[in-house]
């Protein structure tokens, strides 16, 4: 059954799995030292044991890189600013598979600062990861109205995992899966609701008298106190 997920090729059986690291090691070694027909059909590439991602609101884990990634790899995607006339950003950098960053395993941090004030939600921050064959990781910050940027640079040697801590981590996010979707659709509602309540408050603030302006901060408070 397996062999038809590979085009009909012949699995190898007589492998003994606690040779198989040894075995790899050895390939990695010819392919390395010199060209070979017989060594053109083996094809052996790094990949990442844990997913890489930021911390963004409420704690939760935003994934750039997933697990088994090959490397080298490259991802991009857009955060936005969480409050009002926001001009500044923590960029902290996460490995591992749980949906809360508090179980997962931090490898740095970096201010991107500068940014121009608006609304919350209308600034956009990109975010870039970048990992190359060596396990080293760069991670860059990009606003383009202003142009302003920072990045940060991490070694991943420095941070390396066991093989046993990574399949304790493995094993962790398997069995906290429920909690993990319970958190995720939580902390998704409620950013909605506290990116409503900025946008609300942005308004107020240009149309609404002080007395008005009390009234709904304190109605929004209430309400927030309740999540």
């Amino acid at each position: 059954m397996l062999e038809t997920f590979f085009d009909g090729k012949r699995l190898k059986l007589d492998l003994n799995p606690d040779e198989a690291v040894a075995a790899g090691a050895s390939v990695q070694a010819a392919l390395l030292k010199e060209k070979s027909v017989e060594l053109e059909k083996y094809l052996i590439t790094e990949v990442t044991p844990l997913s890489l991602g930021i911390k963004t609101k409420s704690n939760y884990m935003t994934v750039y890189i997933p697990k088994n990634s090959s490397l080298p790899t490259i991802a991009r995607r857009n955060v936005i600013t969480a409050t009002n006339d926001q001009t500044e950003m923590d960029i902290e950098i996460y490995e591992g598979e749980r949906k809360n960053t508090t179980y997962n395993n931090k490898l740095g941090k970096f201010n991107i600062s500068g940014l121009p004030p608006n609304r919350a939600g209308h600034i956009e921050v990109n975010i870039s990861f970048e990992l190359d064959e060596d396990g080293l990781l760069t991670v860059q910050a990009f606003e383009k109205s202003t142009e302003v940027s920072n990045k940060l640079t991490v070694t991943m040697g420095q941070f390396r995992l066991s093989e046993t801590a990574i399949q304790r981590a493995l094993e962790d996010a398997e069995r906290n899966r429920r909690e993990d979707d319970t958190f995720e659709k939580f902390n998704r509602a409620r950013c909605n609701y506290d990116q409503r309540c900025s946008q609300i408050l942005y308004d107020i603030n240009k149309i609404s008298s002080d007395d008005e302006r009390n009234f709904v901060q304190k109605k929004l408070q209430r309400f927030s106190g309740v999540l």
